[in-house]
């Protein structure tokens, strides 16, 4: 028997012979969102551009969400740019960016 071999249950064995290219994926769960992925891009361009308002955002990308899932992505962005890495007290800005782009410590 195969599942001996492997030491995998025959169910599982089953599921796998059954369909190879989606063992082990799971299945995507939840509502998809209505905001694509490239319509974030654009509202964060056009945000950051100049100052507007949400039903300006949404007329200028002719999206047809509500300002607040405008609003919502505009925060969500906002969110994930507070969580980057910081740069540390007492080292210049020039060195720390080096670092990063190098990938290589330079010392104090």
């Amino acid at each position: 028997m195969i599942s001996r071999y492997v030491k995998k249950s025959r169910s599982a064995i089953r599921s796998f012979l059954n369909n190879p290219l989606f063992y082990g994926k799971k299945k995507s769960t939840g509502r998809p969102r209505k905001v694509t992925s490239c319509d974030e891009r654009n509202i964060i361009r056009v945000v950051s551009d100049s100052p507007k308002s949400l039903n300006n955002v949404r007329a200028e990308l002719n999206l047809s969400v509500c300002k607040q899932n405008v609003h919502n992505t505009i925060t969500r962005k906002h969110n994930e740019k507070s969580y980057e890495e910081k740069i540390p007290v007492g080292a210049s800005r020039n060195s720390v960016l080096a670092q990063q782009q190098c990938g290589v410590e330079l010392g104090p």
